[in-house]
């Protein structure tokens, strides 16, 4: 079961508790009073490895987890399928689920908690492996026969690819014929009962083998509510839509858990990832677009140290000069020294830590118009060009 590293950062050392809950404060996670940091990997399968009865390859897979210090695993929470000869399909149709493979997830929940990893859980895939959402739009096809109704939904398009293709050889067909495409999972209001169900199901559970509800559980660091998802609409406005509908609704019956929305996410890795190359989701490199870039000097100078393959065989940016002597502190701006900005009110007088996030110069903790103080910065020259 292969193991792959995909996230590592934010905050500095936790020294928190797995019994605490995970939440975000401002810019940063924190467990318990500390700021959480962690590195993740996927390892999607390991509910059907034991609903299979391979248990040993999850302990296994955990212990190396352990060994290489990841402390948050992300793993499928899902299986869609009309398949029900096999024991790991989670969910066989709308509202029929499968207790086997539901405890092979608590076994998983059990694993994590034992080796002090926490899970995050993506709800359902906007790929075709594992269902994926056009295994919900086969079942509304099917319940619109039995119904001898017609099931809302776009109208059918001629010039469409048959299939959105995505690294690693994932797919999903774009259309199942006539209005049953990919993308009413977003929209059609059956649909939407049917995963929320699934989602309501899974948080209201309790665990067979600790005893603990899901939605008590810290060992689930979060929900991730799609792995992956996409559309046919180029703003994202669709996904946008669902996310925010699913993200309340969740919100509603958890209040304990991160939520994630599982998009891609190229903004700021351009090549080679392109929209052309992702069926045109330009939405999915623009995440950028309302984050600037920082005013004060020293972090620009630090931004513009960081190595990009773009600039591979020419000499990395650096900041001149080295830190100061902690007991040797120089006047004024401590980074004046190596700013080539500074001017003499930079070398005279000590900046105040002013949020810039609320306006020209507020004090820290002034609320911004979308509610929060992130924009800190001690620097005389924050706002010049």
């Amino acid at each position: 079961m292969a193991v792959a590293v995909v996230s590592v950062l934010l905050g500095s050392s936790t020294g928190a508790s797995a019994q605490d809950f995970i939440y975000r404060s401002r810019d940063t996670l924190v467990a318990g009073t500390q700021p959480f940091f962690f590195l993740g990997a996927n390892a999607y399968p390991l509910m059907v490895s034991a609903a299979r009865g391979d248990t040993q390859s999850v302990r296994d897979l955990f212990g190396m987890a352990n060994a290489l210090g990841i402390t948050v695993i992300r793993t499928w929470a899902f299986y869609d399928s009309s398949d029900s000869l096999d024991p790991a399909v989670l969910q066989f149709r709308p509202g029929n689920y499968n207790e086997p493979a539901l405890r092979g997830l608590d076994y998983v929940l059990l694993q994590a908690r034992l080796h002090g990893i926490r899970l995050l859980l993506p709800l359902v895939n906007s790929w075709d492996d594992f269902g994926g959402m056009n295994q919900y739009v086969r079942w509304r096809r099917e319940a619109a026969a039995a119904d001898n109704a017609n099931a809302p939904g776009p109208a059918e398009r001629s010039e469409v690819p048959p299939y959105v293709r995505g690294p690693g050889g994932r797919q999903y067909r774009v259309s199942l014929g006539g209005p049953y495409e990919h993308d009413i999972f977003y929209t059609d209001s059956l649909i939407q009962v049917w995963f929320t169900n699934f989602a309501a199901m899974l948080v209201r559970r309790t665990n067979t083998l600790t005893g603990i509800r899901y939605v008590d559980d810290p060992t689930i660091a979060g929900w991730e509510l799609a792995n992956e998802p996409r559309s046919s609409d180029p703003t994202g406005t669709m996904v946008y839509k669902w996310v925010r509908a699913v993200a309340q609704f969740l919100r509603g019956i958890d209040p304990h858990h991160l939520l994630a929305t599982g998009e891609e996410g190229f903004d700021v890795c351009p090549d080679p990832y392109t929209a052309t190359g992702y069926n045109n989701q330009g939405w999915l490199f623009d995440g950028t677009a309302d984050v600037r870039l920082p005013s004060a000097p020293s972090a620009r100078a630090l931004l513009a140290s960081v190595p990009e393959a773009s600039r591979r065989g020419t000499r990395l940016a650096a900041i001149p000069g080295t830190v100061p002597d902690a007991a040797h502190v120089p006047a004024g701006c401590a980074f004046h020294p190596r700013c080539p900005l500074a001017v003499e009110r930079c070398r005279q007088e000590v900046p105040a830590l002013l949020d810039y996030a609320a306006g020209p110069a507020s004090p820290p903790g002034t609320a911004t118009a979308g509610g929060d103080s992130a924009h800190l910065a001690a620097c005389h020259l924050v706002g010049r060009s």
